[in-house]
C-alpha cells in the first residue's frame, strides 16, 4: 500500500505576517536614516572645507598686509574683522576705565606645507594698538 504525501499549503499565523512587516519597515527606516545622515554628512564637510579655505584666505591676506604696512595702528575691531573675518580665538580682560583684547589668527596647515606662526592683534577699547607675526 503506497502512501502519498500532499503538499498542502497551511496559511501563517497572523503574527507572524505582522513579525514580517514591522522588519521591513525597520529597515526602510535604517536605508531613509543612513540615506539622509550621508547626505547631511556630506554638506557638513563641504562646509567645514568652505570655512578653512576662507579662514586660510583670511590668514594669507593678514600676512601679506601686515608685512607690507598695510596694516594701521588704530584700526578698529570692526574693521579688522570687515577685512580679515573672525579671529580663530580671543582673549579679553577688562577693567572699569579700559579693555584688552589679543584676537588670533592661525593658518590651516594640510600636508606638506611648513608650520606657520599665528598672528596676533592686540586692542586695547577696540583699537588696534600692535600685532605679532
Amino acid at each position: 500500500m503506497g502512501f502519498k504525501r500532499s503538499w498542502v499549503q497551511v496559511p501563517a499565523p497572523r503574527h507572524i505576517e505582522e513579525v514580517k512587516l514591522t522588519r521591513r519597515i525597520i529597515i526602510a527606516l535604517c536605508l531613509t536614516c543612513f540615506l539622509f545622515g550621508c547626505a547631511s554628512f556630506r554638506e557638513k564637510r563641504e562646509e567645514e572645507r568652505e570655512k578653512r579655505e576662507l579662514q586660510e584666505e583670511n590668514y594669507q591676506k593678514l600676512r601679506t598686509d601686515s608685512k607690507e604696512k598695510n596694516l594701521f595702528l588704530g584700526q578698529t575691531c570692526e574693521n579688522i574683522v570687515t577685512l580679515y573675518g573672525e579671529p580663530e580665538d580671543v582673549f579679553r580682560s577688562s577693567s572699569d576705565v579700559s579693555s584688552l583684547e589679543i584676537w588670533t589668527y592661525d593658518t590651516v596647515l594640510g600636508e606638506n606645507q611648513l608650520f606657520d606662526r599665528p598672528i596676533r592683534l592686540y586692542f586695547s577699547n577696540c583699537e588696534l594698538t600692535s600685532w605679532t607675526n
